[in-house]
């Protein structure tokens, strides 16, 4: 797959070029959620993995280079949610979004001049279902991150060669059929000093975690319920000389709910 994707990336810059619009295009590759480590995947020393609302599960990688762009091989740090990039590619484009319900921010200033974010926190997940598929919520306020709940099945911290990892999903750490004991239980962590979540803090700031919890609740009476289809079968690989195509994926049991907050932006000449 990687194969692939390198393949499809250079034919659409090549025809790009072919037609004179590569220096009038600005181009984005990023990613919807951490590595899973059963499948070669690795976020060390981040803990957890996809299907989990740790940091190794939500946190990704991006570039971004071309058109518009001030400056060049930086990395930009701030902190930046999947919902951002629709404004933000918008205004790369000279246009411009005025709705106030909408969840995404617009940070291409921020980005291409390397400016702070103006974006202070987000939801990871709020999973509807009981027991939660994934991650139960998990919310970001300014340096806390609070987890209610389930976090997810890969709640540890797995070095590339650690042999655990090929184990199966109800063999790793916690019982799945068993969450009911973590749904009154809270984690806090603070990402700015401790961004690989060995440290809860959640006695030691009871006063954060009311807070957080409220706004869980808030968030919830906004929430549209998750559609979760199954697999379509028109998009076996087995019918595309093996490659994977839209409306593919793994059962609903095994999706990833959780959102993406990337961890760094890489700004490329």
């Amino acid at each position: 797959m990687v194969t692939a994707m390198d393949e499809a990336i250079g034919n659409i810059t090549q025809a790009l070029k072919d037609r004179n619009m590569f220096d009038d295009t600005l181009i984005l590759f990023t990613a919807d959620n951490g590595g899973w480590p059963t499948f070669a995947g690795n976020n060390y020393p981040l803990r957890g993995s996809k299907i989990t609302i740790f940091e190794g599960g939500t946190r990704a990688a991006s570039f971004i280079t071309g058109s518009g762009i001030d400056a060049k091989n930086k990395t930009y740090d701030g902190m930046l949610h999947a919902v951002d990039w629709m404004p933000t590619l918008v205004a790369a484009a000279g246009g411009s979004i005025s709705n106030p319900d909408m969840d995404g921010i617009n940070q291409w200033d921020n980005i291409r001049n390397l400016r702070p974010s103006d974006r202070t926190g987000f939801v990871y997940n709020l999973d509807d279902k009981f027991p939660p598929v994934n991650g139960h919520a998990a919310i970001r306020d300014g340096k806390f991150k609070l987890i209610k709940g389930f976090p997810g099945p890969y709640p540890g911290w797995y070095k590339p060669d650690n042999a655990e990892i090929g184990k199966k999903i109800e063999e790793i750490h916690y019982d799945l059929k068993n969450r009911t004991s973590w749904e009154l239980g809270y984690m806090l962590f603070d990402l700015d000093a401790d961004p690989t979540e060995h440290h809860d803090l959640s006695r030691k700031h009871p006063e954060v975690v009311s807070k957080m919890s409220e706004m869980i609740e808030e968030y919830k009476k906004k929430m549209i319920p998750a559609n979760s289809p199954g697999n379509d079968p028109d998009s076996d690989p087995s019918k595309y000389d093996g490659f994977w195509t839209p409306g593919w994926c793994k059962p609903s049991s095994l999706r990833d709910g959780a959102n993406i907050n990337n961890d760094r932006l890489d700004i490329l000449n």
